[in-house]
């Protein structure tokens, strides 16, 4: 079995306070773009996991394992060969490895024949990581606590879409480290995002991680200006970075800046190539 998995990116992102266990109150759009890995299952009598990807741990280190082993207490004596091809890159703020993780989960729970309901995976997957259970969801999310408690968004995207990653990385634990967190003024995601006014999105539709993560990557920052030079309407982080999205009305123009940056050798996709998503 060949199954896709999803990458994601966030429309707004606001980090409103710490909370007493050492995590961040957020609230978050979670949208899922079509850039993807691919996983493959076949019959093994152990967890293994195979990647080829440099740096890639294929241990208890892996969210695929991880995953894999949260549901052997329910199929005793199963096992299962996976492949894992990347093509999300890590680092870059896309959910790759939570949207792994979500894979594993919900293919293996068919696999095995286990029958978990939607409601136990996601209970499985918020202890793997915050962004699991979007995953687990077929549709856009708002996501609110720690980005694990999620309500169904009716939204449809109706723009081009360019995201591509710088070569540095971010990590998630430094960038939260040097986060300032602000509950005030803070407008309603869902009711912005769904104006699809790319005007009110530019000044008021914000990632919070920008601010110190440009001070310490500043190349990300231009980066993002890049992409306003290039004609996109909105530009911005997704999650606490590297990856830099823009969104475009122009086709011809969404087309330049993909090519653009492949030529410099970044990772980069884009809806471009088919229509409008």
């Amino acid at each position: 079995m060949n199954i896709p998995s999803f990458a994601k990116i966030n429309l707004g992102l606001h980090v409103l306070e710490k909370r007493i266990d050492g995590y961040h109150n957020i609230e978050t759009i979670f949208y899922r773009i079509r850039w993807k890995d691919t996983l493959r299952f076949m019959p093994s009598d152990k967890i293994e996991l195979v990647c080829y990807e440099k740096d890639m741990p294929t241990d208890e280190r892996n969210l695929c394992v991880k995953a894999a082993l949260k549901l052997v207490p329910f199929a005793p004596n199963k096992g299962v060969l996976m492949y894992l091809e990347k093509e999300i890159p890590h680092g870059a703020g896309l959910g790759g490895g939570s949207g792994n993780a979500a894979t594993v989960l919900k293919t293996l729970n068919q696999l095995w024949e286990i029958g978990l309901s939607e409601a136990e995976l996601l209970a499985i997957g918020a202890t793997l990581g915050a962004d699991v259970p979007f995953f687990l969801k077929e549709s856009p999310q708002f996501a609110t606590q720690k980005g694990d408690i999620l309500t169904d968004f009716n939204y449809h995207f109706p723009y081009y879409l360019v995201v591509m990653k710088p070569k540095c990385s971010v990590p998630t634990a430094d960038a939260y480290q040097h986060i300032k967190p602000n509950t005030v003024n803070r407008p309603n995601l869902q009711s912005l995002v769904a104006t699809n006014d790319l005007d009110l999105w530019k000044s008021d539709l914000v990632n919070d991680f920008e601010e110190s993560v440009f001070q310490k990557y500043p190349e990300i920052a231009i980066y993002k200006q890049e992409f306003y030079n290039c004609g996109a309407a909105y530009s911005a982080m997704s999650g606490s970075g590297s990856a830099v999205f823009g969104v475009f009305t122009d086709k011809d123009a969404a087309q330049q800046s993909h090519y653009l940056h492949a030529i410099r050798g970044f990772p980069v996709w884009s809806n471009v190539v088919k229509e409008k998503e």
